[in-house]
């Protein structure tokens, strides 16, 4: 059927373009019995591609919810389909794992608290995503972070091959999703990066939990981590070839500092940290 309306489009064409335009048909449209139907006739792959996975980055960060997409699908057909963005969304995620993978740590029962309180969220991705986290952490390697963004940093003058040298801001807090569901996240961002210091994009998390802040559960999900830095401190770390020296550098608020260095709260011996 394709290939007969190009056909058609073709010979019909030649009596009203200048075949030195080349005129290209795209997509046909019509209604049979108030059902519309669109035929993409010569949609390239690749844009398509591209395109949804731009939609996947606008959906992402619009926080646009399954529900909310599906709606707006219905009212502008140019939109992918749902299911379209489900799928590449987990084609990249597939992707990435493989570059950066993301490693699930189970957390002790007694430290979720998460899981004996009513949550007072009630969009049901959220509350499907907090579900299936309950009791579980999440940690990435920071040298496979590192391998995966300094290319680009180099490309973009942000790193210097003939100066290899690397700082990062290591930080970390708490923060509540909601009023009751509670997560603590570790991050780190390239200082050399002055411009984009400030944009969350830029900041990489390595370790996130649901919890409270403390000791007993920092300890445990940042083993590896903590391993890791030691290595990145004494030896660096070696990318395509060229071995870089890393600069360390951490920021905090007090509470999270202190809860680092193995105080759960201020005392009179051990005030400033």
């Amino acid at each position: 059927m394709t290939k007969q309306v190009l056909d058609d489009f073709t010979n019909i064409s030649k009596n009203h373009y200048n075949s030195v335009d080349k005129p290209i048909l795209e997509k046909v449209q019509f209604f049979v019995n108030n059902y519309k139907f669109k035929v993409n006739v010569n949609e390239n792959l690749i844009t398509k591609e591209c395109k949804n996975e731009a939609m996947v980055m606008v959906v992402d960060n619009g926080q646009i919810s399954r529900d909310a997409y599906r709606k707006l699908t219905t009212i502008e057909d140019e939109l992918p389909r749902e299911w379209t963005i489900a799928e590449k969304r987990t084609q990249i995620n597939i992707r990435m794992n493989d570059r950066i993978k993301i490693n699930t740590v189970i957390m002790p029962q007694h430290m979720d608290i998460n899981s004996n309180e009513s949550s007072d969220i009630f969009d049901p991705e959220v509350i499907e995503e907090v579900t299936t986290s309950v009791g579980k952490g999440g940690k990435r390697s920071v040298k496979d972070v590192l391998k995966f963004i300094v290319p680009n940093l180099i490309k973009r003058g942000v790193l210097n091959l003939h100066k290899p040298i690397i700082s990062i801001r290591i930080s970390g807090d708490g923060r509540n999703v909601g009023k009751k569901v509670k997560h603590v996240m570790i991050t780190f961002v390239i200082l050399e990066d002055i411009e984009n210091i400030h944009n969350p994009n830029y900041h990489y998390t390595v370790v996130l939990y649901p919890g409270l802040e403390n000791y007993e559960s920092l300890d445990i999900l940042t083993i590896s981590f903590r391993e890791e830095l030691q290595e990145l401190k004494e030896i660096g770390i070696n990318i395509n070839g060229v071995n870089w020296t890393i600069n360390m550098y951490f920021s905090s608020d007090w509470k999270f500092l202190t809860i680092c260095l193995g105080f759960n709260s201020a005392n009179s011996l051990f005030f400033c940290p």
